[in-house]
């Protein structure tokens, strides 16, 4: 994938910062264009008339995953700090 110098800018940014950011990027492609244009889901575009839609398909799928994960880790951990501090007494 190529990218923009001022993409490259702002995410080496973001990653100094201390921001986390996903594994999994969403590509720039027709398929998410067509979904607003055509006012359907991915699932509900004609693959004959939308190229590499089951690109779009995978690409949105990984990154729903880590998403989910990531939605999962940060309830954990706040779950396990959640505990700690009723076990301590709230100190």
């Amino acid at each position: 994938m190529i990218r923009s110098r001022g993409f490259l800018d702002i995410y080496k940014g973001v990653v100094d910062a201390g921001v986390p950011v996903f594994q999994t990027e969403l590509n720039d492609r027709e398929a998410y264009r067509a979904v607003k244009s055509f006012h359907k889901t991915l699932d509900g575009l004609d693959p004959a008339a939308v190229p590499n839609l089951d690109k779009a398909h995978r690409n949105v799928a990984e990154f729903a995953q880590e998403l989910v994960a990531s939605i999962i880790a940060e309830h954990g951990a706040r779950k396990e700090e959640k505990e700690l501090i009723t076990s301590t007494g709230g100190a």
